[in-house]
């Protein structure tokens, strides 16, 4: 059911909206995280402002999906080798993501659609 409804989702992102695309990759997921990209050089401000924008519309986007142990007091305490992870970072910097349930239906799905291109028309350069 998930994946019906990511689908759907992703048809209308393409069909509605500039800013914003589903990430899809070479293997199929089970879309118990649904992430996205957001294409900063097509809007006047960050992901955080634009992440804000979708909660205060009543999504429940997730800013980050970077869990990086280097950044925990206790790691740092702890005295671990610092990394530079560049690739993460600029990759976090581009992307936030959502949840779909099962119980979302077509109608769920043209709902969360059409807050994010309310927000994008928002924000759109």
């Amino acid at each position: 059911a998930r994946r019906r409804i990511a689908n759907l989702v992703e048809k209308l992102l393409r069909e509605r909206v500039q800013s914003v695309r589903l990430v899809t990759g070479p293997g199929e997921s089970s879309h118990w995280f649904t992430f996205f990209h957001l294409a900063l050089d097509r809007l006047r401000v960050d992901k955080t402002q634009f992440v804000n924008a979708l909660n205060a519309e009543g999504l429940a986007i997730g800013a980050s999906y970077a869990h990086i142990a280097q950044q925990h007091e206790w790691y740092q305490k702890a005295g671990y080798q610092q990394w530079s992870l560049p690739n993460i970072m600029a990759t976090d910097a581009t992307h936030f993501r959502s949840f779909i349930t099962e119980r979302w239906t077509d109608r769920d799905a043209e709902d969360f659609v059409e807050a994010i291109r309310k927000v994008e028309s928002a924000y759109l350069k």
